[in-house]
């Protein structure tokens, strides 16, 4: 059966994943090597790295680059690193003329030229560019403006917190400037990633709330590329959709699969392209031999924020034969075959076929899987005289003290059930 699989974030979407696919191997039911987690695009693929890279799981990238090894990210990473520790002529080096500022190599080779003559570290001779030998009018003009953005963003370090330090970084240097005017499908792709860069420093910032720039970047410098060559094949396959075409696994998990996402903000209202992102979630959905899991998560990071997703339409176009609900809890592995109504979308999962599974930060309480004929159950759709039709996502206390939050759309209320006036949807 296919077991959809609803997150509260992308972050615990990943772990999620990697804690099924731990648990599969650890059972002999799959080894590493059995298992896929496919994706729309390759920006998603960070938390899934991060989450391996934390349990110690091997893995390879099938037409892509690890996601701390690609270009951008190692280049908002080298700026970040050059205002921890000025003396860093590789960071330097690295961004000077990153994005373009006519710093050509022969002006960059004079100017190394007259630190190590000095004894100096780049950084220390850009304060002294009347000084360098044979340093044209226009390669100083260049060489001061980038001096001078660092000394910017220096300030900008005592003062903003580290995502607002990557943002302003993107931002001050053109990187993002420079991405946009390109307007290609790479440089769209390249945006994303720095956006998960930025959600990336957001999550660690909010869990690490005394960390320092200096913190951050030491646990970044852990997360590069392993040996992927003494894995003997038994190493989990992250790739996109589109990388997966013609590859089957045992074990495969679709993930991502919110509107805006997949299918993706271009296609929706366009129906040429969202039939093509039909057929591309049927091609990942076809990869599995054998164990096929969808997730998607309710909150997805993007510019930074955390923001409320809507679960994929495809969701609810899945054929009716594949059938079974259950429950899947955060704690152990205790499910029930409780009946709980409709899925994220449209038509109840009785007639859809799919066997769901919720997977919570906060696990529902027992009472929530056992109440039978009961439109007040979790996962029950219910009508609210102002806001609509909305599903029960959590149930807290009994009697007049309960009180349920239900989601209505994209927003979740939580109600006193005795005053709400609910009816069944």
């Amino acid at each position: 059966s296919v077991a959809v699989v609803e997150c509260d974030s992308d972050r615990r979407e990943a772990r999620h994943v990697v804690d099924a696919i731990r648990r599969y191997d650890r059972l002999g039911r799959y080894g590493l090597g059995d298992a896929a987690v496919l994706y729309r695009t390759n920006a998603q693929s960070r938390p899934f790295e991060e989450e391996l890279q934390r349990a110690g799981l091997p893995y390879v990238i099938v037409g892509g680059i690890r996601f701390y090894d690609r270009r951008e990210i190692r280049d908002v990473l080298s700026y970040l690193r050059l205002l921890v520790n000025p003396a860093d002529d590789i960071a330097l080096r690295r961004i000077i003329n990153t994005p373009r500022r006519g710093i050509g190599d022969t002006s960059l080779d004079r100017l190394q030229a007259f630190a190590q003559a000095k004894g100096w570290s780049l950084s220390t001779a850009l304060g002294h560019l009347d000084d360098v030998p044979n340093l044209s009018g226009r390669a100083q003009k260049s060489l001061a403006a980038f001096a001078d953005l660092i000394d910017e963003l220096m300030a900008a370090s005592e003062a903003l917190s580290l995502p607002e330090l990557g943002f302003a970084v993107v931002e001050k240097s053109g990187y993002r400037a420079m991405l946009a005017a390109e307007n290609t499908p790479e440089a769209e792709a390249r945006l994303q990633n720095l956006d998960q860069l930025l959600a990336e420093m957001t999550e660690y910032a909010d869990a690490n709330p005394d960390a320092t720039l200096a913190t951050y970047l030491e646990e970044k410098s852990l997360l590069t590329s392993a040996d992927e060559s003494d894995n003997d094949g038994n190493a989990i396959t992250l790739m996109t959709l589109h990388s997966a075409k013609g590859l089957e696994f045992p074990l495969v998990f679709v993930c991502g699969l919110e509107e805006n996402l997949f299918p993706t903000a271009r296609a929706v209202g366009d129906p040429q392209a969202i039939e093509e992102e039909r057929r591309l979630c049927y091609v990942g959905m076809t990869r599995a031999q054998e164990q096929l899991s969808l997730t998607y998560a309710l909150r997805r990071y993007a510019y930074g924020s955390l923001l409320a997703t809507e679960p994929s339409r495809f969701l609810s176009e899945i054929p009716a034969e594949l059938t079974t609900q259950n429950y899947e809890l955060d704690r152990g592995f205790a499910r029930s075959r409780q009946r709980v109504g409709p899925p994220p979308r449209k038509k109840a999962p009785a007639s859809q076929g799919v066997h769901y599974e919720w997977d919570s930060e906060q696990s529902p309480g027992f009472d929530e899987f056992v109440a039978q004929d009961d439109f007040l159950a979790v996962g029950q759709w219910v009508r609210h005289p102002q806001w609509g039709r909305g599903q029960i996502v959590s149930r807290e206390g009994h009697g007049e003290k309960m009180k349920l939050s239900i989601r209505f759309g994209t927003r979740t209320k939580r109600i006193a059930v005795a005053y709400a006036q609910l009816e069944p949807a």
